[in-house]
């Protein structure tokens, strides 16, 4: 009896046993069943292309994201080769690539692409893929990357446009961080390339003093919300260079986010602008004023004279004895070497601030500033002394010449600049009449009481 119902419990307990396992292989096959569905799920929801072939192309499975790729639906790709959907100047590629990955039992990576179909246009498509474990079939990641390629193309067109721009072109965050520069930028900088300079500020790229002026700069522009243009000098390479700047706001959702800047160099043209200037207000033959730019400044030097009237202004006129007759007898090449010799003599006589200028064929005008009587009658002296010391070698002959001057002083009171250069012709034709050689002055009771002891003692 005993015996009985030791082996009903063990029986029982053996029940319960195969109950319990019972139970845990029904959770565990629940758990699996629902890793499947999540694997399901996710083959089937993924965004890209999910391929199983074999080792002669065709396709045992694929998910939805799959045949999209395609250009077919899925019910229609089953058991059909991968081949029969790639351009065919790619199948070559496609071939010796799975045989690739077939063969060394090893992952490969691809591009190639999809031919058209009726549901989409040609695709280029990154293919990544890995044999089984025996080498027979082939699992296949599949992704549309023909709107990277292009984001890229154009990238790069875009940088070619940059770089090969001639300006310089930045872009800043609203910190004064630069987000993008171009070549141009990086090279007048000396920087090795356009990352270098990426998340840094002007402090990293140049001066200080620059640094903060920048920093300014851009505030104003983003605080004002409007473009704002200039010249400035920067230094390049140990050479001080003009360059024309304009900065931008840049606005996003209407907020400033930043700032756009472009910068051009304009060296070269400043010079040329400075040639011309010089060119426009330069006598050809003897290199001092013309006419036109003398008078121009001797009436803004009567401006500055009727507005401060503390420091004299002299204006005085030369004229050439006997001019005409070296260009008769010897020609205009020596009368315009006689013009060049006394300019040279004149101009070597000039301060600071004082100006010579050609007037006609041979008189020639000189404006003194800040300079009294005393000092235009010994400046005068000097040149009549020098030009009288002084001849030329023409040929076998030698050339010796003299010169006439009238002095002048300009006055705050004089309507025009004009009037004191009329004032200084009288006195150089009195001067000729007087015999040549010789300075006189202008019929201003003041001055005149000044250049009478000058006078007497030439």
């Amino acid at each position: 009896m005993l015996s009985e119902m030791t082996e009903t419990c063990a029986l029982q307990q053996r029940q319960i046993e195969l109950e319990m396992q019972l139970a845990a292989l029904r959770h565990a096959y629940d758990d699996a069943q629902a890793l499947l569905r999540k694997h399901a799920d996710i083959y089937n929801s993924a965004p890209v292309g999910y391929f199983t072939l074999n080792s002669f192309s065709v396709i045992f499975k694929l998910n939805p994201a799959g045949a999209n790729l395609l250009g077919v639906k899925l019910s229609q790709c089953e058991h059909r080769r991968f081949d029969e959907f790639v351009k065919p100047e790619c199948i070559p590629l496609f071939r010796k690539f799975r045989a690739e990955v077939l063969g060394g039992t090893r992952k490969g990576c691809c591009e190639l692409i999809l031919k058209a179909s009726d549901r989409r246009a040609e695709l280029l498509v990154r293919i990544e893929a890995a044999p089984d474990e025996n080498g027979r079939e082939l699992h296949m990641v599949v992704i549309d990357i023909s709107a990277e390629k292009a984001l890229h193309a154009r990238e790069q067109y875009q940088r070619a446009l940059l770089d090969n721009c001639p300006f310089l072109i930045w872009l800043k965050d609203e910190q004064g961080r630069f987000l993008a520069v171009n070549a141009p930028f990086a090279q007048t900088f000396g920087c090795a390339s356009v990352d270098t300079i990426i998340g840094k500020t002007d402090y990293a790229l140049t001066s200080p003093e620059l640094a903060e002026a920048y920093r300014a700069d851009d505030f104003a522009v983003m605080a004002s919300g409007e473009k704002r243009s200039f010249e400035e000098q920067i230094e390049v390479n140990g050479e001080l260079r003009w360059f024309e700047t304009c900065k931008s706001p840049v606005v996003v959702d209407d907020r400033t986010i930043g700032t756009v800047g472009f910068s051009r160099d304009i060296t070269e043209r400043r010079r040329t602008e400075t040639e011309l200037r010089s060119l426009a207000a330069t006598d050809s033959l003897t290199q001092l004023a013309n006419r036109r730019h003398f008078l121009a400044r001797l009436e803004d030097t009567h401006a500055g004279l009727q507005r401060d009237a503390d420091h004299p202004v002299a204006v005085l006129m030369f004229d050439l004895d006997h001019f005409k007759s070296i260009n008769d007898s010897l020609g205009h090449a020596a009368g315009d070497a006689v013009l060049r010799l006394f300019s040279s003599l004149l101009r070597d006589e000039l301060r600071a601030g004082d100006l010579a200028g050609r007037i006609g064929g041979e008189e020639f005008a000189v404006l003194l500033t800040r300079s009294n009587p005393d000092a235009a009658a010994a400046f005068a002296e000097r040149i009549r002394r020098k030009v009288a010391e002084t001849s030329i070698l023409m040929g076998q002959r030698r050339i010796a010449i003299t010169v006439s001057i009238g002095i002048a002083l300009l006055l705050a009171d004089d309507s025009t600049a004009e009037q004191a250069l009329g004032r200084a012709d009288d006195a150089l034709y009195r001067a000729k009449a007087e015999g040549r050689n010789r300075i006189a002055l202008a019929d201003t009771p003041a001055p005149q009481q000044l250049f009478r002891g000058t006078q007497a003692a030439m």
